[in-house]
C-alpha cells in the first residue's frame, strides 16, 4: 500500500467496513484486514464536491467475493438512514468496469458527467472518470 492509499481515509468511522462487523470473527482468524468499504467527503477540488462519496478497497485475492456489494448496501443504508443523506456519489476510472459493475449492483446510476480526476495527470490512461449517482429517495424506492 502506498503513502497515498494510507492517507485516503473515510470520514465516517462508524460505517468504515459494515462487512467487517459481520466478519470479524473470520478477520481475526487470518490476522489481517482484506480491504475496507465506507463513506467518504472527497477534497474540494474534486468536480463533484462537496458531496459524500461511497468507496471500496479490496486486495485482489478477494475481488469476485461480493464484499464490495455487500459492503456498499451496508453504507448506503447507514447513509441514507442513519445520516439522512440527500445523495450518495460514487466515482471510479472510465476503465474501472469491475467497481463500476459494484455501482450498478447497488442501485447507482451513471451521471454521465465524466471528469478528469484532478489528481492524476491528464496523460494517464486513468484519469478519465465516471461519476455515479444515488439520491436517498430513489434507494428508499428501490429498496422497497
Amino acid at each position: 500500500m502506498t503513502s497515498k492509499e494510507n492517507n485516503y481515509s473515510f470520514s465516517h468511522a462508524p460505517c468504515l467496513s459494515p462487512f467487517k462487523l459481520s466478519l470479524s470473527h473470520h478477520l481475526l482468524t487470518w490476522n489481517g484486514i482484506f480491504g475496507f468499504v465506507g463513506l467518504h467527503t472527497p477534497n474540494a477540488n474534486m468536480p463533484c464536491a462537496p458531496c459524500v462519496e461511497i468507496g471500496w478497497r479490496l486486495l485482489p485475492q478477494y475481488w469476485g467475493n461480493g464484499f464490495a456489494t455487500e459492503g456498499a448496501h451496508k453504507a448506503l443504508e447507514f447513509a441514507f438512514t442513519e445520516l439522512a443523506l440527500p445523495e450518495v456519489v460514487s466515482f471510479t476510472a472510465k476503465t474501472n468496469q469491475p467497481s463500476r459493475a459494484v455501482m450498478q449492483r447497488i442501485g447507482m446510476h451513471n451521471s454521465l458527467n465524466n471528469f478528469m480526476h484532478p489528481d492524476i495527470p491528464p496523460s494517464n490512461p486513468l484519469a478519465e472518470h465516471v461519476l455515479y449517482q444515488l439520491t436517498r429517495n430513489a434507494w428508499f424506492d428501490q429498496s422497497r
